[in-house]
Formats: structure tokens, C-alpha cells, sequence
């Protein structure tokens, strides 16, 4: 991911904003196969963002916690509310519970 924030920064700094938007057309944040680093990932999603492809955002924050980024799917996926509790193993959130739910 990083090799593509940083074209997408570097286009953006030429000003080739047609460029940058060709490229974000082919939706980036679906195909990004490597989302091992997390720094990379938070950088990646930084200039998805500078860029306005706010869609692609949550594409790319959809698929962390599946690749073991949960933090980050909290804190830039603006999740914290909705998973304050955790996530079910179908990906929802996890409900709130009381110890007399417990058998």
C-alpha cells in the first residue's frame, strides 16, 4: 500500500489530479492486496481521503479486521461507537451482554 500512497501523493503534488483520478477509478482499496503493515494501511488511507474517495475509505477500513487491524478499523474506520463492545464472527457488532446472559 505504501507504493500506492505514495503515487497518489506524488501525482498529486505534480498536479496530475486527471491521473490521480483515473487511479482511483479503478478502486484501489478493493484490489490493495498487502494490507500487512499497518502504517502502510494508515498512510494508504490517509491519501485516499486527501483525495476525496471517501467510498474507498470504508472499503479499505472494511477489510482490516479481517487481516488482524482491528485498532485500526476502530480509530480511522470511525468505528469506536459501533464496535465498542467488539465484533461477532459474521463481522457485525457485538451486542451488549449482562452476566446473566452468561450459561
Amino acid at each position: 500500500p505504501s507504493g500506492v500512497a505514495r503515487l497518489l501523493e506524488r501525482l498529486r503534488e505534480v498536479g496530475e489530479d486527471e491521473q490521480g483520478r483515473a487511479l482511483l477509478a479503478r478502486d484501489l482499496a478493493a484490489h490493495v492486496a498487502a494490507l500487512d503493515d499497518p502504517d502502510d494501511v494508515d498512510e494508504l488511507l490517509d491519501r485516499l481521503r486527501a483525495a476525496g474517495a471517501d467510498e474507498q475509505v470504508t472499503t479499505l477500513a472494511e477489510r482490516l479486521p479481517a487481516v488482524g487491524h482491528f485498532a485500526l478499523f476502530i480509530t480511522r474506520g470511525g468505528n469506536r461507537e459501533q464496535f465498542r463492545l467488539g465484533r461477532e464472527p459474521d463481522g457485525s457488532a457485538a451486542p451488549s451482554w449482562t452476566w446473566n446472559d452468561m450459561d
